[in-house]
């Protein structure tokens, strides 16, 4: 059985789909004899084919599916936004919403992107005031088919499928050593962690990232160990909200992070508009770090909480979200709508769209971001000090 069999069905199939169609239109029994036609096709051709053909347009319809859910998905490694042809890219298209020129968004967004890390719970072996972390050896294709029993979750064609991938969220610094995050990821099972176990368990990682095209990570050379100096633990739980309004929690750190820079992180800015140009960093499907802009505040939904079209996704909790207009921080991403779409014609699930509520859960593209405004007004009304 080669090609040219298989063309050769492929061509009889589409002139019976024709027929089929034509025939349809135009009166009943006609309809009938082509539907005949065709099944009388599928009865004498060689199953071999057949099994072939199923294959193949399952394969494109799976390909083309893929491209369509994922052509509006902003999110780029970090590293990417280093280049000019980025920021062409996007000028030319019309979705270039910052005030300044290129090099100086890259500049500042890089000197932010510093600010940003990784919270997990550490492995067990690597507890205990361990300031060393192994970071994955398994990618995020891997890492879902290990959650589903060993069976195909993420389809192979979804962004980064192939990159590590571990269970984290997203943190800030706001201050020397206090870390901003998302309060819900201090709970389990509605229940608050105790304060100790927070202390023990958690880890603070920065610069988890791809430095280049050649998808070097922060290492220690010839390991899989991040750099020490970059892992940190918590030395005191400041405050952690998590209710129907309020989804935040600051930590301060065992010591002074070196490279914290007061003017990069503007956290006492006016409290953000609706329409207003927004981009985030963060660590989505425990990816290494990622930049996703052209998104908006959709609407203010209370006098803590926004609406946004952010590319966010399970991990992302806590994530920084900017101003692209003066890259001031309007807030944290707290929470969202699921994550992926089931195609089940393939048996794997991908990521939906947030711009088209067609493909995903929802009828809306909704993604909570936590109000910069109303987590100073706590910090204030309660006179706790930032360190």
């Amino acid at each position: 059985m080669g090609n040219s069999d298989l063309m050769s069905f492929h061509q009889s199939f589409q002139d019976k789909v024709e027929n089929l169609s034509k025939a349809v239109s135009s009166d009943r029994p006609r309809g009938k004899n082509a539907a005949e036609d065709m099944l009388r096709l599928f009865q004498t051709t060689n199953p071999a084919i057949l099994h072939q053909y199923t294959a193949l347009l399952g394969s494109i319809a799976s390909r083309q599916l893929v491209q369509s859910l994922n052509k509006k998905d902003n999110r780029v490694d970090i590293h990417s936004i280093e280049d000019l042809a980025f920021w062409d890219n996007k000028y030319q298209m019309g979705n270039y919403t910052f005030r300044r020129k290129p090099r100086e968004v890259i500049q500042k967004i890089m000197k932010q992107s510093l600010q940003v890390c990784a919270v997990m719970r550490a492995p067990k072996h690597d507890r205990n005031g361990q300031s060393h972390l192994m970071l994955p050896s398994t990618n995020l294709e891997q890492r879902y088919d290990r959650q589903g029993g060993g069976k195909r979750v993420i389809c192979r064609q979804e962004r980064f499928a192939d990159q590590p991938s571990f269970k984290c969220a997203t943190g800030v610094l706001i201050g020397k050593r206090t870390i901003l995050t998302a309060g819900h990821l201090f709970y389990n099972n509605g229940k608050r962690l105790k304060d100790k176990d927070i202390l023990n368990d958690y880890r603070f990682v920065f610069n988890y990232r791809h430095t280049n095209e050649n998808r070097s990570l922060h290492t220690e050379a010839k390991t899989r160990y991040h750099k020490a100096e970059e892992v940190f633990w918590a030395k005191e739980v400041r405050l952690i909200r998590y209710n129907f309004t309020q989804d935040f929690a600051l930590i301060e750190l065992y010591k002074d992070v070196p490279w914290y820079d007061l003017k990069t992180i503007n956290r006492h800015a006016p409290a953000a508009q609706k329409g207003q140009p927004l981009y985030m960093l963060g660590h989505g499907l425990g990816l290494p770090m990622k930049y996703s802009d052209e998104a908006k505040v959709q609407r203010m939904l209370t006098k803590d909480l926004y609406e946004s079209n952010l590319d966010a996704f399970q991990g992302d909790s806590g994530a920084p979200v900017f101003s692209a207009r003066n890259f001031h921080l309007t807030g944290i991403l707290v929470g969202g709508q699921r994550d992926f779409t089931q195609y089940t014609e393939v048996g794997c699930v991908i990521s939906r769209d947030p711009n088209n509520p067609a493909n995903s859960f929802r009828k809306k593209a909704i993604e909570k971001v936590q109000r910069m405004d109303a987590i100073n007004e706590e910090i204030k009304k309660l006179k706790i000090e930032i360190n």
